[in-house]
């Protein structure tokens, strides 16, 4: 149901956690979806960077840079008519809350229950490179 909601189309990055059901992944493989499995551990965290780094890193490769638009999370907000007018749309066509300001009414602390040394040295270790190009 996740995958038809969600309208995979063939050829769409859907990520797994590597410890999945196989009828998960292959509700996703009959819509034509490439998995990527990564390690889900919160001791490690190594899988999900190293995908985040190499999938960027891919990106920033490939796209001009004059079709390129880079926005810090947290500057989302601030940045929409920046944002329209790259994608030469109407400001007012933006919905701030479905940008990542947006706030959900459930909150999970997922990332806060991991010690805050240990997570800036594993995104150090992935993504020091292509944080430091573009975000210095």
């Amino acid at each position: 149901m996740a995958a038809i909601l969600c309208d995979i189309q063939p050829g769409d990055e859907v990520i797994l956690p590597s410890f999945t059901y196989v009828s998960t992944a292959n509700a996703f493989v009959l819509r034509g979806a490439v998995l990527v499995f990564i390690d889900i551990r919160a001791d490690t965290l190594d899988g999900y960077l190293s995908y985040w780094a190499n999938s960027n890193r891919r990106v920033l490769t490939t796209v001009p840079e004059d079709r390129l638009l880079i926005v810090k999370t947290h500057e989302i907000t601030q940045s929409m008519d920046q944002i329209a007018a790259f994608l030469e749309i109407p400001r007012e066509s933006l919905e701030v809350a479905q940008s990542h300001s947006y706030r959900g009414l459930k909150k999970h602390g997922f990332l806060s229950k991991i010690d805050r040394d240990f997570l800036e040295e594993k995104v150090n270790t992935h993504c020091r490179e292509i944080m430091g190009k573009y975000f210095s």
